[in-house]
């Protein structure tokens, strides 16, 4: 509410000002001509920085002073303008914050009752209902969904490193800050460990490593040979780092700060064990989206050809591959997917990349399949990192800290449906704005291309953060 006033503040300073200078291509104070001005054979710049000569004598020309105060009061209702934009992203998400706090916290609403994004859309929304409905006997669907988004946090940031080479710390700290903004304040402000979002440490450690697999010996990255030498090393160090859990818990025990939880609800003491099973189960199927990444040109290649054929040998060779693509998945499902679930964990890290190829294959089959696909689910595709974390508080609600989502929010007690629909369409109102505002900040306060100006920014942001967490620890022990 403080930043929406300053905003306002700035708004009504920016509106008085206006009379002292027109901004809107109002006339300005004039002076006779003088011969330190320009005459009507002398080239003028224009607003767009071009040079354009008068076409005729002038009488009155812009005195340099009176330029100067111009240009001086554009600068600081630029300089308002900018700060007023600011205050009110940083407002209306502080008050989403809140939303948070009060759907989750209060009792207030309590009650007891393109392709890959278009793939994401339709995972995000099976994920949703898996949770809102509880449907544990999806359980092996929703692990298999998981495995497909990790599958694409590999595939999407290897086609981005290898075809443009942009290894830059600016461009790295941007999908930092897009996974972890969010998350971060929601931790904050509902008291929550990281864990708990586990979809989000599990995406920022997957896209370090393809980060690393990349943007170690990038010098090496033209020769094919040597990219599937970083991907041997990958699966060698993925079967070093997680198949031996000493190594993972030796590892990682000095960050239990950071991925250690214990769910409140439950009896336990290893608050490395959530960490270690969640990232496991997708421990391989990261690299194979690199590699199908990787293999992308020749795969593109092979499908034109078959689109080339005369009309009878290509349905022939797509009904055959359909059919063996049948067979294998029918396969799988009986023997895999069906199993119960302890059983099904412990093959799902050196399965999952069946299912997922499977669909590949029925998805790019024919030219109108690959060229289509459904606008609201990739529209939804686009916000699914906002819609996870939200789920867990302004569509259900967990009641205390660390705790998992056990009631569905009640805006209208006694009406299911009614109360569902309006849930929902709160629910995905708030993520869309939550995405705009974090890329909105993101481009602000990350830069893309200027190292000296994102260490600056982390300082200050540090800094700020450390001193409006003391201040508040403070003033909750004088409190208590």
């Amino acid at each position: 509410m403080a930043l929406w006033l300053l905003s306002e503040c700035l708004n009504w300073q920016k509106s008085g000002s206006g009379g002292q200078a027109e901004l809107e291509g109002g006339d300005v104070e004039k002076v006779p001509l003088t011969s330190e001005t320009p005459t009507s054979s002398e080239a003028v710049p224009n607003r767009q920085g071009k040079s354009e000569g008068n076409t005729k004598p002038s009488e009155y020309s812009e005195d340099p002073s009176a330029t100067t105060k111009v240009t001086s009061a554009r600068s600081n209702q630029s300089i308002m303008g900018d700060s007023m934009h600011s205050g009110l992203i940083r407002a209306e998400f502080g008050t989403l914050m809140l939303w948070y706090y009060v759907c989750d916290r209060t009792k207030l609403f309590s009650g007891a009752e393109k392709h890959t994004e278009e793939w994401k859309g339709w995972v995000q929304v099976l994920f949703l209902l898996y949770h809102y409905f509880e449907a544990k006997e999806a359980y092996n669907a929703i692990r298999l969904f998981i495995a497909g988004y990790v599958w694409m946090t590999g595939y999407g940031n290897f086609m981005y490193y290898y075809k443009t080479g942009d290894y830059c710390i600016g461009r790295f700290s941007q999908m930092m800050w897009r996974l972890n903004f969010l998350v971060f304040f929601a931790c904050i402000v509902l008291n929550n460990s990281y864990m708990l979002y586990y979809i989000c440490p599990m995406h920022t450690i997957f896209t370090i490593l393809v980060y690393a697999t990349l943007g170690l010996g990038a010098e090496w990255n033209q020769f094919k040979w040597a990219i599937w030498v970083k991907m041997l090393l990958a699966v060698f160090f993925v079967m070093v780092f997680w198949d031996m859990k000493m190594v993972f818990y030796f590892i990682w025990s000095p960050f239990k700060f950071l991925v250690g939880y214990l769910d409140p609800r439950k009896l336990g003491s290893d608050d490395l064990y959530e960490w270690y099973f969640r990232s496991s189960l997708d421990r391989f199927v990261w690299i194979y989206g690199m590699i199908c990444a990787f293999v992308h040109p020749q795969a593109t290649a092979l499908l034109t050809a078959i689109d080339n054929m005369p009309p009878m040998k290509r349905y022939t060779v797509r009904s055959l591959v359909l059919a063996v693509t049948g067979a294998v998945g029918y396969y799988w499902f009986v023997h895999v997917y069906c199993l119960p679930k302890l059983e099904y964990n412990a093959i799902h890290p050196y399965t999952s990349w069946i299912p997922i190829t499977l669909w590949i294959i029925v998805r790019n089959m024919t030219p109108t399949l690959r060229l289509n696909s459904l606008r609201m689910f990739g529209w939804l595709g686009c916000i699914t990192l906002e819609t996870y974390i939200s789920q867990f508080h302004i569509w259900l609600s967990s009641d205390i800290p660390d705790g998992q989502p056990k009631s569905v929010l009640s805006l209208a007690p006694g009406y299911p449906l009614i109360n569902f629909a309006l849930c929902t369409a709160a629910y995905i109102f708030v993520s869309h704005r939550l995405f705009e505002l974090t890329n909105t900040l993101k481009n602000a306060a990350v830069p893309h291309s200027n190292n000296r100006l994102l260490a600056r920014n982390v300082i200050l942001l540090a800094g700020v953060g450390i001193m409006f967490y003391s201040t508040t620890a403070g003033v909750m022990t004088m409190l208590e």
